[in-house]
């Protein structure tokens, strides 16, 4: 196996057939085990169970996730508390950071899986919008069951094929769809008794093995004695054709793989009771009493034995890198990939691989820090990047908003609520301390924090009201303190922000847990900051958001050397508290040549792009989003 507790992966070798060599190129391993996983900080409200999944924090603190004296990954179900009618119990579900794209393996190591009744263990994998992408079961068990089983579910399409190359005549079901059978799957069972259970602890354990490729996907049991050369020792490459014949196969005949797979997280969960391990047909196969009120509020001792053991073996193997090697065994020049003409004769290239857009605009495993982030585009922006895969902190001065928004919005469990006032230096630095302790790093800021004051009337002309009258409502728009009050909060605190977090995303570029995507200030400015005309809204509020867009500007600059970039987003008219009153359909419709107000999926396509793969060559820009508003004033833009 590559080294202790790890997961790895991989570079293809030669991409230019169906392979079976797989390179290490990412590892998890010993005390940074749990590092580049996201802790679903929620109750089970995706199979049902009788448990509170909890988050990093907590989940370290009461010791339900922790690296053993071993150097072993342990992941368990608290086994020491005595619940009450109505509570739920403790326990842990994770998922990687990173997605592993088809033409992957991935090799788990398991010294102990979770076994007992109303105990639901699996380590599987997705996509992450399921079941769009497909799941694939490497090992799944529940109650005190004979077998450990295997299996995939998918839209419907996807059948076990008859022609299968597997060790198993275990099959439990062939269709494959989610809407089959009460989303049984296509199910395969591992022959071997010591694959789950008492059994498979007793005997050390045991190793699997699952391969995400083009042509099918296939997974390999093996237990302690048994374990292959391929994998044994401090190996950098795997050739699954040396591992024999897979227990489970599902071949693309039957399945197309690019038609119902998607990039993989992979996943540990133990959840207890809920849909699987506490349906009556099943519980009763091996257990008594009554699933929750017997085994959930029972005596905590019943869950001693319900934890994972990852042993310093667990490796992911992926094959697709971000440059694809194309290997010339004639003069001509040879064109592959968007017909770029390679002319080196018996020879191999590079050229930059084209990425799914699942991929491409991923943000998946990106840490962000949203500033207003518990209302209007603020929040906005932390549910577009929270529900495609982010770990987003909202900051704001009112608590109660902030946890209203996680409350109502979190779709993921990673909508994480801070305190903070942006206009207070030592409040921003406290809230970077609380994120430094947590994370560590930070990948992604978004000054969004603003406020608006001193509303113009509507103005008279010349032949509406002489200059005196002119001059009086101009100056009664507002108090002095109101154009300070804007410039604070719009522009200075951006700047104090932006400096209060620049080691955390000095720590992400150095990190690197963001593939080909360094990190970025977004400045949240206005589509009114270029407007020059007397119909803007705000005096104080235009000129402070042609401020922050230049600030925005300045901060590419100054952090270009450190691969700090910095680029600004300048919306129109949003649905959001500061424009709510000001602006009705009418309003929209004369004011808006697209004849609408953007939304959260205008500036959340936005946020995903300047955030991803996709918008990583973006540097010091200006993003206008406003449906064309800017085009019936005069402006600088």
């Amino acid at each position: 196996m590559p080294s202790p507790a790890s997961i790895a992966c991989a570079a293809l070798l030669l991409p230019l057939a169906a392979v079976a060599q797989y390179n290490l190129v990412k590892e998890y391993a010993g005390e940074s085990f749990f590092d580049d996983w996201t802790f679903y900080n929620h109750f089970d409200n995706l199979t049902s169970g009788n448990v509170n999944f909890l988050g990093d924090i907590d989940a370290y603190h009461d010791k339900l996730a922790f690296v053993n004296d071993a150097g072993n990954a342990v992941m368990r179900v608290d086994n020491t508390s005595t619940l009450k009618f109505n509570q739920n119990r403790n326990s842990i579900r994770i998922s990687t950071k990173d997605q592993f794209t088809v033409g992957s393996v991935w090799v788990a190591d398991l010294r102990h899986v979770p076994y007992g009744c109303s105990v639901w263990g699996a380590f599987w994998s997705s996509a992450p919008t399921w079941p769009l992408g497909g799941e694939i079961d490497t090992f799944e068990a529940v109650n005190q069951d004979y077998y450990s089983h295997m299996g995939l579910h998918t839209n419907p399409g996807c059948t076990h094929s008859s022609s299968a190359v597997q060790s198993s005549t275990l099959i439990n079901s062939t269709d494959c769809s989610v809407q089959a059978n009460g989303n049984q799957g296509c199910i395969i069972s591992n022959p071997t008794h010591a694959s789950y259970g008492a059994d498979f602890a007793n005997s050390g354990g045991g190793v699997y093995v699952t391969e995400f490729a083009i042509d099918g996907i296939s997974i390999w049991y093996f237990n302690r004695s048994s374990i292959p050369s391929e994998l044994q020792g401090n190996v950098s490459s795997i050739n699954t054709q040396n591992l024999g014949i897979p227990v489970a196969n599902w071949p693309a005949d039957d399945c197309s793989i690019n038609e119902f797979f998607q990039p993989q997280e992979l996943v540990f969960d133990i959840t207890l009771c809920g849909d699987y391990a506490g349906a009556s047909s099943v519980f009763y196969q091996t257990c008594t009493g009554v699933c929750y009120d017997d085994w959930v509020l029972g005596d905590p001792s019943h869950y001693d034995t319900a934890y994972f053991e990852v042993s310093q073996e667990l490796a992911s193997v992926r094959t697709q890198p971000a440059f694809c090697t194309v290997c010339v065994s004639s003069s001509p020049p040879y064109y592959a990939h968007a017909h770029l003409p390679i002319a080196m004769p018996s020879a191999c290239d590079t050229i930059p691989c084209l990425s799914d857009t699942r991929t491409l605009f991923s943000v998946e495993g990106l840490v962000a820090v949203v500033t207003g982030g518990g209302t209007g585009i603020g929040l906005m922006i932390a549910k577009a990047l929270e529900h495609n895969g982010a770990t987003v902190y909202i900051v704001s001065r009112r608590m109660a908003v902030l946890e209203a928004a996680a409350r109502d919005h979190n779709r993921r469990g990673n909508l994480i609520p801070l305190q903070g006032d942006v206009t207070s230096r030592e409040s921003m630095q406290a809230v970077a301390d609380q994120i430094r302790q947590r994370h560590g790093y930070v990948n992604l800021l978004v000054n969004n924090a603003g406020m608006a004051k001193s509303f113009l009337p509507k103005l008279p002309g010349p032949g509406q009201a002489d200059m005196k009258k002119y001059q009086e409502l101009l100056w009664n728009a507002g108090p002095p303190n109101e154009f300070s009050d804007a410039f604070d909060v719009n522009v200075t605190s951006a700047w104090y922000c932006a400096v209060a977090f620049l080691d955390l995303l000095d720590a992400a570029n150095k990190r690197g847990n963001m593939p080909g995507v360094t990190s970025q200030i977004l400045t949240v400015s206005s589509g009114g900051g270029f407007r020059k005309d007397d119909k803007v809204f705000s005096v104080p509020y235009t000129l402070s958001k042609a401020a922050a867009t230049h600030l925005g500007k300045m901060l590419a600059h100054f952090l270009k050397d450190w691969n700090i970039r910095s680029n600004v987003i300048a919306p129109g008219i949003f649905p959001s508290e500061m424009t709510e009153g000001l602006i009705n359909d009418a309003y929209v419709a004369a004011g808006v040549p697209l004849r609408r107000a953007g939304d959260i999926n205008d500036i959340g396509g936005l946020i995903l792009f300047l955030s991803s793969r996709a918008g990583s060559y973006v540097n010091g820009t200006v993003q206008l989003i406003d449906g064309g508003r800017l085009l019936l004033y005069p402006s600088t833009y």
